[in-house]
């Protein structure tokens, strides 16, 4: 894209200097060179200004990513952690209370297991759709550690 930029700049300024040197002077005609020569240079500086700033913008976007998905583990595993926890003090004397409880718990087990193969599944495109997965992710997670609350208050009880 950048090298296509310079290609355009430098047929522009030597089409311009084409259609006028036919009825200008030595004099102008150099002083139409230098500030051709100007302009190249400063379209030069703005396709390697534009290339730096589009590195920063993918090492920024892969950051991001990076620091949300560590912080998303940990939540996940967290997740996992209290749900191991709640397994083992199930407390209630009827066994088929126990058994309903255990799979309710299981059930959110492999929701917080499907999360992490989510995010671990990510690949997205832009910064779009990066959005649109956090927004769903963020949705799903706060879903599950709602529910993941509601089953340690029943256990509590």
């Amino acid at each position: 894209m950048s090298n296509n930029i310079l290609k355009i700049t430098v047929l522009a300024c030597m089409v311009a200097t084409g259609t006028t040197s036919c009825n200008n002077t030595p004099k102008q005609k150099a002083i139409e060179v230098e500030a051709a020569k100007e302009n190249l240079i400063e379209a030069q500086e703005n396709v390697i200004k534009a290339t730096g700033d589009m590195e920063q913008a993918r090492i920024d976007s892969t950051n991001e990513y990076a620091n949300y998905k560590r912080e998303s583990d940990i939540l996940l595993k967290r997740n996992e952690l209290k749900i191991a926890q709640l397994k083992a003090k199930v407390i209630s004397d009827r066994k088929e209370l126990r058994l309903e409880y255990e799979n309710k718990l299981n059930i959110l087990e492999q929701k917080n297991t499907q999360l992490k193969v989510d995010m671990l599944d990510y690949k997205g495109v832009n910064k779009t759709e990066w959005e649109k997965f956090k927004l769903k992710f963020n949705q799903d997670m706060d879903a599950l550690k709602l529910s993941i609350s509601k089953m340690a208050e029943k256990n509590t009880d």
